[in-house]
């Protein structure tokens, strides 16, 4: 795969999760899938200033909080396993994968953090 497939692989992934995120989030928060994933991580904990954060930005349902932290876990196995595959089909060696699928858990995980802090 050359260069510019990876490049526009890479493009087409995160227009499409952006789009599905956008989509997603837009609709009521609590049939989602990401609330019951965000439910298990939050347990009964309470975020205060994540939760000030989301409301804020306009996410006012009280399930707002589980859903971020579903869709932060999300994002960061989707960004994992891509930049594992990536790297596995660029430089062909299992080390590469793996040194490119925890740079992707790492971006994964902060991207959503970033975003509400627009």
């Amino acid at each position: 795969m050359t260069g510019f497939g990876v490049s526009a692989l890479f493009f087409l992934f995160i227009m499409g999760s952006v789009v599905g995120a956008g989509y997603l989030l837009e609709r009521p928060l609590p049939g989602l899938a990401f609330e019951s994933v965000g439910r298990r991580l939050v347990g009964g904990r309470s975020d205060q200033v994540l939760q000030k954060q989301l409301i804020a930005a306009g996410y006012l349902q009280a399930s707002a909080l589980s859903v971020f932290y579903g869709v932060k876990c999300s994002v960061s196995g989707g960004f994992g396993i891509v930049f594992g595959l990536v790297g596995l089909l660029t430089h062909g060696n299992l080390q590469s994968a793996l040194v490119s699928g925890l740079a992707g858990l790492l971006v994964g995980y902060l991207l959503p953090k970033l975003f509400l802090g627009r």
